[in-house]
């Protein structure tokens, strides 16, 4: 079940090229602006959102990097064993990194949300608030826990971007009583059964797969390739006797030092980086054409997505908009599953709005996809607006079976614990 485009190389060479564009960087952040396209005599029902958290400190640090970062963006908590939707406090907790006790020089942690990718999912929740609550008056004007739900993958910079996408679509719950605080819940899940990034703990067979899709001779071409570039940054970056450095891990880097607006290591120039840019692109986007792969990837997310609307469609009571605060290795399956994967790594801050729509007699349903606010044809749909039972086929088609992510050949999950490629 692989789909191997035949022009792969020359989209991936033209996209990759796209990256860096003179001054402008759009890995650095999405669009945010979200298209007006209500068809008519339609009723819209249900927004689920799915976001890739904002600008964040790199995750992998290089060795001979020498930027210093600085890191205002903090937690404040206050613990709590009741579940009321408002909360009486007297004092707030706050999480603070020791200044040059972290493994990145300066107070970050590695990957954190930095105060620019805070504010550009305020931006986007600004945007998603000029759309659903002023344009399309789907949303209350003012807060509603019954209308809003939110889930994170449970990692610091995921819980925060999705905090600041509600704080851009409602900037005012503040309380008549000053210690009387509102409360939202944000729902998230331990990493060991996280379904919205790759997870070889609860679908093991996600590793062979990834692994002998490595070994075909298009990918094994694309390794010989860059063999000579990935050697000369390993070294430029790490040096000779560090632990090897995949692609990902390159660009990972080297987006987050220029995105940031910090110099490259010494003797690392604009062209090396465009070119492993070029390589990381091809290697995520070439194993995201195997179905298969994207299936075990996304595939169980997909079936809760599908089955939070049929509970609309058969009348069930669901929230109207739920926000999903994920990774690039949520973006990027999400999208691919529904033909809509161009090979762009997902920029900081990206988005995927999933709208259903109804006429007024809800005897017909209909969804419609907008990858960065912007709507696109699903693949097996037969419009942009897509009758739900065709959007139904295309995605079910992809969700796995026990057996399919449990074949017999693995006795033992235990080896595969750490869910793969969280960016």
């Amino acid at each position: 079940m692989f789909r191997q485009l035949s022009y792969c190389v020359v989209v991936i060479v033209a996209l990759a090229a796209s990256i860096v564009n003179g001054e402008y960087y759009s890995y650095c952040v999405a669009p945010n602006d979200l298209y007006v396209n209500k068809p008519s005599n339609l009723v819209l029902q249900m927004v689920q959102t799915v976001t890739r958290h904002g600008d964040r400190t790199m995750i992998t640090r290089f060795t001979n990097d020498k930027s210093v970062w600085t890191c205002n963006l903090t937690f404040t908590e206050y613990p709590s064993t009741r579940r009321t939707p408002t909360e009486s406090v007297d004092r707030l907790y706050r999480k603070t990194y020791l200044p040059n006790r972290e493994v990145i020089a300066g107070d970050c942690a590695l990957g954190q949300l930095t105060n620019k990718g805070y504010d550009q999912h305020v931006a986007l929740g600004q945007q998603l608030r000029k759309l659903y609550v002023d344009t399309y008056k789907f949303l209350s004007p003012n807060f509603d826990p019954t209308e809003i739900w939110l889930r994170s993958t449970d990692v610091p910079r995921t819980i925060q971007s999705a905090q600041a996408s509600i704080i851009g679509m409602y900037p005012n719950l503040s309380s008549n009583v000053s210690t009387i605080l509102p409360v939202i819940d944000i729902n998230t899940m331990d990493s060991d059964t996280e379904d919205m990034v790759a997870n070889p703990y609860t679908c093991p067979a996600v590793v062979p797969l990834a692994a002998a899709i490595e070994k075909q001779a298009a990918f094994v071409q694309f390794q010989q390739k860059f063999q000579p570039l990935q050697n000369a940054l390993q070294t430029l970056l790490m040096g000779s006797s560090q632990p090897a450095l995949s692609w990902s891990n390159i660009l990972d880097g080297l987006s987050a030092l220029q995105c940031n607006d910090y110099p490259f290591p010494q003797n690392v120039t604009q062209d090396m980086a465009n070119s492993s840019y070029e390589a990381a692109n091809w290697e995520y986007y070439y194993s995201l054409q195997n179905t298969t792969l994207v299936s075990l990837t996304i595939g169980t997310f997909y079936s809760e997505l599908l089955s939070r609307m049929e509970n609309v469609i058969s009348g069930l009571k669901e929230p109207k908009y739920l926000l999903y605060s994920g990774h690039d290795s949520t973006i990027a399956p999400f999208l691919a599953g529904m033909g809509l994967y161009n090979g762009t790594w997902p920029p900081y801050a990206s988005h995927v709005e999933v709208e259903l729509w109804s006429d007024s007699a809800k005897s017909n349903w209909y969804v419609q996809v907008k990858p960065n606010g912007q709507p696109l044809e699903v693949e097996g749909c037969s419009d942009v607006l897509c009758p739900y039972e065709e959007f139904s086929n295309a995605l079910s088609s992809l969700v796995p079976t026990y057996q399919d992510c449990n074949p017999p050949s693995f006795s033992s999950k235990k080896q595969f614990r750490s869910p793969i490629l969280i960016n």
